[in-house]
């Protein structure tokens, strides 16, 4: 027999609990969730305070109490179940408005061909670019990447530039090729919807208005925001505050779409939503 109690959820089946060599069954309040996470750590929960309110103690039980516990615990369980993402911090309806949208790794997955462009410029002057490397540059302004990368080379920022892009000169980007799955149907939602849809992005404006046609995306954007017009890059907020000054639009009925560290970051400090691409660079976050 068990000597402490053992509660078992089952989901839409009754909850059990077993004590010593009885057991008990529950009940449970059903309802067409909304989203069941979090719903038998719901009733856990409940069902544990409710009966430590009635004073049970590890050497006292109290089992007179057993049906209004198993009650509002059912009840609690439920409230959850009508929450979308109930653990944590539920997430909250709201009317949609606007969206901002990073481009690269966003709208388009054009890191992948810098990346291996990065690798080949440095295979060439004999330098090995890592897996660390790789994560640091991912998603970062063109200002970190010609610090961090300069001191790779052991060079000053200004020649290292002129060398780095008279080698990228040799591999242009085609963006049509890397457009996201999805993207024109969420853009096309947007729009019938009435949701005002932005770029903000690190990348300079020329190349934003490169994926723009490349891609066929001119009917869908209000306007672009490229991170060159600022002092500060992401994860400075500096561009996204200045995104909301612009769309004259509250924040709460503002989503961003980001992908990388930096600008989940920047978002975040921004005090906007965001809604995070998962990849392999940022999986652990």
């Amino acid at each position: 027999p068990f000597n402490i109690p053992v509660l078992i959820t089952r989901s839409s089946l009754n909850p059990l609990l077993y004590y010593h060599s009885s057991y008990y069954e529950g009940i449970i309040d059903y309802i067409k969730p909304i989203d069941t996470m979090g719903a038998g750590d719901a009733f856990i929960s409940r069902f544990v305070t409710s009966l430590v309110e009635q004073g049970w103690k590890k050497s006292k039980p109290v089992l007179t109490g057993l049906t209004s516990s198993f009650q509002l615990a059912a009840t609690f369980s439920k409230e959850i179940c009508q929450i979308e993402g109930g653990i944590g911090f539920p997430f909250q309806k709201k009317e949609l408005k606007a969206i901002l949208f990073d481009m690269d790794g966003v709208l388009v997955d054009s890191e992948k061909h810098w990346m291996k462009v990065y690798e080949c410029f440095c295979q060439k002057y004999n330098q090995t670019f890592t897996q660390e490397d790789y994560c640091l540059l991912y998603g970062s302004s063109d200002l970190f990447q010609l610090s961090y990368m300069s001191q790779k080379f052991d060079m000053n920022p200004e020649d290292f530039k002129i060398l780095r892009d008279d080698f990228f000169k040799g591999y242009p980007i085609d963006y049509s090729q890397y457009i996201m799955s999805d993207v024109i149907e969420l853009l096309e939602y947007c729009k019938k919807n009435h949701i005002v849809c932005v770029i903000v992005s690190s990348s300079q404006k020329k190349e934003i208005e490169q994926m723009i046609e490349q891609c066929e995306l001119e009917p869908y954007f209000d306007f672009i925001v490229s991170g060159w017009d600022f002092k500060n890059s992401k994860p400075d907020p500096e561009i996204y505050n200045a995104s909301v000054v612009k769309l004259n639009i509250d924040r709460k009925h503002i989503f961003v779409i980001e992908d990388s560290i930096y600008g989940l970051q920047a978002a975040l400090n921004a005090q906007l939503d965001v809604l995070c691409l998962k990849n392999e660079m940022n999986k652990n976050v």
